[in-house]
């Protein structure tokens, strides 16, 4: 009992909190002209309030009867906010956690209309449809294009289903579908909001059990609200097969919106990434329970939701989301928590000239700090990018002994009129009485990406020799501290190793100290950027408008990609790393001579081209579009028309739903163990042969093993079949002598169905190896390249990866290398140009490549001819190199015998 007695007080407390709320809330609408829209926390369920100017409220959805949204959460809402009346009530679909709360208002609230669509078999939608009856309320269907004005110039417009779909039966089955339907023989669904339908009576209105009872989500009504500028999408739980039939039917200009009521609760089965890519939303919205049984939001949509959206907002996080537009720009209200001061702001590092500044914000907010010297009107300002819950700040350039106050700031990322601000003052400490020395900062290399390890340089001069450097990320803090100089300075200098993780400006300070005191404090910014790879989609290609998935998954891992819409030109390549074409990209109005002399022109200046072809199933495959870019430029690659089968390495029973697990391990990562290739070509040599060892450019990236094999799928003849045993190449890649770099793909490795990440298969992580090794050119320099031809040499394992047991490196790789060594001998003398200390400075390096790894004999014979060469007429620099030439040659005869 006095748990019970507890449940009321809370549930009084909760109902006297939203008033009060909603109260405060109503007091934001400042204008007339305000179109209000509330996404009401209802628990696990949807529903949304609408408030036109003119006072008309529509009301989607109301919530789940098994929570009591209706008495506990809707009706105390409405009477808070004087509402007495709905005039359109819309039912996205018949789902107990969207209706149930119907039960609860119907008898309570004046209801204008009802708007529907999809016919329900359950007990609950059979009560409500005769409440609505016995009170007279009017049940009309929504079907795509339909329109309705709700005046003061907002219009909503029904985007789905379309009202062929009225006579089809389910659509799939939701992660939602009923458990009940064992009760009537149909099996395998489980945890469903759905209702017991056990108890149908047979006299009830025409409702017939079918499949369509197990995926109702797909008939949710979606529709577009436009107020001027702004738009709005609701959709129910529509889930991703009701997402592709609006891509389809829908002009992309109604599908984009501004706020989006994510659909499903977040789930996974909804708001795929080519939907979102034509949504765009600037806010999305996700109405969910906390610790909901369904686990939703689900992490990947969220993922996906980040990177389309600026701001989310969730019901089980924010609670009530009030929104509020005059048709220009919406202002957003939650009723959680408002922002607040966790922690106030306090020092947490101070030096001489340096004072670090932190406090923490209940919700994510921007960090700013405004400093000032004491009794002076000079101040000095910092902000760090991005939003934070733990603000870190370190005010630099402050003098030594001298008094400063301070003044912090953060706003709200979700609601920017929720600012906190604090103060305090500090003082700096003495200075140690050692001159200050001054601080440079350099990169290795110059230009940096996110994800890719970085050399910084850090120099001191002139500096105690006892000196230290401490390097910091962002702010002097024990957790953003990247490294110590070990022992001495060398020259004054310290090298640090660094790997960003963001495409933004990072803040990096140095802090020089001798015999434990600081004696100076310097910082520099650094903006990391991520390597380019464009996709075209202005060809007809294959799959245009489905890359959607590997985009937002290359984003995550620090690549950025992009869409050309465009016919290819030079311009096409700015700043591009990689560059991806599907196949149909010379069909009529595909790729002519000007374009592929543009796509060789990048890849000769070291860019990295991956084609994407198909199997010849049903007769659709056109490799002839691939064959002729590579053909152009100057690949020995080609793809096939043909199909990859493998009756044991295969998803389910179904041998074209390839599994393979033998890849190239000095490119694939060694956490893929296989991938999911469907309807799959091979991959074939210039000659239009099986790939074999004898091809020694070819670097077969990803086989099948000894069971799998290829067929002519639509019997004409043109596909070229792999001799029985052998490996079907499926994947392959070349190292063109100019650098560049070319993959082709024999199936289509992205949309969604093969981007999650599994303990089954690693698709989408096989993608970014072989799309990131792209985007890095090839070593051109004779110490790069000895290095590179070292890394690749059997036995070797490259950048630092480990390989499995049951791989060694593919010889090819080497082969390819030394065919570049021919490109790069014939301008070597500018390298060893006797006017710069390049010949020294190359030498030593490549002595120490000797030293400890296993150089080809002819590339280190190729250096030796070119170095006495280009030192032939100059006898100074000659003595100068003698010692390090006979190094070489020492090696070089000891390896020939």
């Amino acid at each position: 009992m006095k748990y019970r007695n507890l449940n009321k007080l809370l549930l009084i407390l909760f109902i006297s909190t939203l008033f009060i709320f909603t109260s405060a809330a109503g007091s934001l609408y400042a204008a007339d002209n305000q179109l209000k829209v509330t996404f009401l926390d209802i628990g696990q369920g949807d529903c949304e309030i609408i408030r036109t100017p003119s006072g008309k409220i529509i009301m989607i959805d109301a919530g789940d009867d098994r929570y009591n949204s209706a008495e506990d959460v809707i009706i105390p809402y409405f009477a808070a906010n004087g509402i007495k009346k709905i005039d359109m009530l819309i039912m996205s679909h018949a789902h107990r956690d969207h209706i149930g709360g119907m039960v609860g208002l119907i008898p309570k609230i004046e209801i204008g209309e009802v708007y529907e669509n999809r016919i329900s078999t359950t007990q609950m939608y059979s009560d409500i449809l005769k409440m609505l009856k016995a009170r007279n309320i009017p049940v009309n269907k929504l079907w795509k294009d339909d329109k309705i004005d709700l005046g003061d110039g907002i219009e909503i417009t029904v985007l789905h289903p379309p009202k062929k779909w009225q006579t089809q039966s389910g659509m799939g089955v939701s992660e939602n579908a009923a458990d009940n339907f064992t009760k009537i023989g149909i099996s395998g669904l489980a945890n469903s909001p759905i209702g017991d339908i056990s108890n149908l009576k047979k006299d009830d209105d025409p409702i017939v059990l079918n499949a369509a009872e197990e995926n109702l989500n797909n008939f949710s009504i979606v529709v577009r609200m436009q107020y001027k500028n702004i738009v709005y999408q609701f959709g129910g739980d529509a889930e991703a097969q009701a997402e592709d039939e609006i891509l389809a039917a829908v002009p992309e200009k109604l599908i984009k919106t501004y706020v989006y009521k994510v659909c499903h609760h977040g789930s996974s089965t909804s708001s795929t990434t080519a939907y979102l890519a034509k949504l765009k939303p600037e806010v999305s919205v996700i109405s969910c329970g906390v610790n909901n049984q369904f686990r939703h939001p689900a992490p990947n949509t969220l993922k996906n939701l980040e990177f389309y959206s600026k701001v989310i907002y969730r019901t089980d996080i924010d609670k009530t989301i009030e929104s509020w537009s005059d048709g220009s720009a919406v202002n957003f209200s939650t009723g959680s928590s408002p922002n607040s001061m966790v922690t106030s702001a306090k020092i947490t590092d101070l030096t001489p000239y340096s004072a670090t500044i932190e406090w923490e914000t209940s919700q994510l907010s921007t960090t700013k700090a405004v400093s000032s010297a004491d009794g002076t009107s000079d101040k000095a300002e910092k902000s760090i990018a991005g939003y934070s819950l733990n603000h870190k700040v370190t005010l630099t350039g402050l003098k030594p002994a001298t008094a400063y106050n301070f003044e912090i700031e953060s706003v709200s990322q979700k609601d920017p009129s929720q600012v906190v601000a604090d103060s305090g003052n500090f003082k700096t400490a003495a200075a140690p009485g050692i001159p200050v020395p001054a601080v440079s900062f350099a990169t290795a290399p110059e230009k940096l990406f996110v994800y890719e390890q970085a050399k910084l340089i850090v120099k001191a001069a002139p500096a105690p020799a006892d000196s230290q450097i401490t390097l910091y990320e962002d702010a002097v803090s024990a957790v953003n501290k990247i490294a110590v100089s070990a022992g001495t300075l060398d020259n004054g200098q310290a090298v640090f190793d660094w790997t960003p993780k963001f495409g933004k400006t990072y803040e990096l300070l140095a802090v020089i100290a001798s015999a434990q005191k600081v004696i100076a404090v310097a910082s520099f910014n650094v903006t990391p950027g991520r390597r380019l790879v464009v996709i075209d989609e202005a060809h007809g290609n294959l799959g245009a408008g489905y890359f959607e998935d590997m985009k937002v998954d290359l984003f995550n891992r620090g690549l950025q990609t992009v869409s050309s819409t465009a016919r290819i030109n030079d311009d096409t390549f700015k700043n591009a790393s990689v560059f991806v074409i599907s196949e149909y990209s010379t069909t009529e109005a595909g790729l002519n001579k000007d374009e592929i002399a543009s796509v060789k022109k990048f890849v000769d200046n070291g860019g990295g081209l991956l084609l994407i072809g198909r199997c010849d199933y049903l007769g659709k495959s056109n490799p002839e579009t691939l064959n002729r870019v590579l053909e152009q430029t100057g690949s020995n690659l080609r793809i096939n028309d043909d199909e990859v089968l493998d009756p044991t390495s295969c998803l389910g029973t179904s041998p074209w739903l390839v599994m393979p697990h033998l890849f190239d391990a000095g490119i694939v990562a060694a956490d893929v163990k296989a991938i999911n290739c469907s309807s799959s070509a091979s991959v074939l040599n210039s000659h239009m042969k099986p790939v074999t060892p004898a091809d020694k450019t070819i670097i077969p990236l990803c086989y099948g093993d000894e069971d799998c094999t290829n067929i002519d799928s639509d019997k004409s003849g043109e596909g070229v079949i792999y001799p029985a045993g052998s490996k079907v190449v499926i994947d392959a890649a070349e190292i063109m002598p100019s650098g560049g770099k070319i993959a082709v793909f024999g199936s289509q490795h992205f949309g969604s169905q093969v981007y999650n990440y599994t303990s089954r298969h690693q698709t989408p992580l096989y993608n970014f190896s072989v799309i990131n090794w792209l985007a890095h050119p090839s070593k051109k320099g004779v110490e790069e390249l000895s290095s590179e031809i070292n890394s690749m040499s059997p036995g070797a394992a490259p950048d630092n990866k480990t390989l499995r047991s049951d791989e060694t490196l593919s010889e090819t790789a080497v082969i390819g290398a030394s065919i570049r060594a021919d490109e790069v001998f014939k301008n070597i003398e500018k390298e060893f140009d006797p006017a710069s200390p390049k010949i020294v400075e190359s030498l030593d390096h490549f002595i120490d490549h000797i030293k400890t790894d296993k150089i080809s004999t002819d590339v280190i014979k190729k250096v030796l001819d070119r170095v006495r060469y280009g030192a032939a007429e100059d006898s100074a620099l000659m003595s100068k190199i003698r010692p390090k030439i006979e190094i070489i040659e020492e090696y070089y005869q000891r390896m020939l015998k």
